[in-house]
């Protein structure tokens, strides 16, 4: 095994001491980069939808507002605060197919200060593979 000494190697260090320009900025607001945690963790894509939702929950029914919808979940804004893990049955058209019923669960629940809404991300429990098929046609639409 060689043995250097300063002497014998003289640009030693030049060698070891090789710069490296890593960004230290990725010029992601704070906002888009939880956007973009988010997508991660979706299992399906989703498509913006803006719409009437029925709600029941523990009993009591309410209206929401659609915001984005895919074949695993949908989000929503309303002036109700659920919890995560609530179960609740939602109601709503899919655009261009059936009217459905389908069972969620609350998976995210968003407040943001000073505003009076909140936004809720739902997961859908045993959806119909028809259903599926609908939303999955509905999200890969070109518009």
């Amino acid at each position: 095994m060689p043995h250097f000494e300063n002497e014998e190697f003289p640009f030693r260090e030049s060698y070891l001491r090789v710069p490296i320009k890593i960004p230290i900025c990725t010029g992601m607001t704070s906002e888009e980069k939880n956007q973009d945690q988010n997508k991660s963790l979706r299992k399906y894509p989703r498509r913006a939808l803006n719409r009437k939702v029925g709600l029941l929950c523990h009993g009591v029914y309410f209206l929401g507002n659609a915001k984005e919808l895919g074949e695993g979940g949908l989000s929503f804004i309303s002036d109700f605060v659920l919890s995560d893990g609530n179960e609740l049955v939602v109601s709503f058209q899919i655009p261009e197919g059936s009217f459905v019923f389908l069972r969620a669960v609350v998976t995210g629940t968003q407040k943001n200060v000073g505003d009076k809404n909140v936004t809720h991300g739902l997961k859908f429990i045993n959806i119909d593979f028809s259903h599926k098929r609908q939303i999955r046609a509905f999200v890969s639409a070109q518009n």
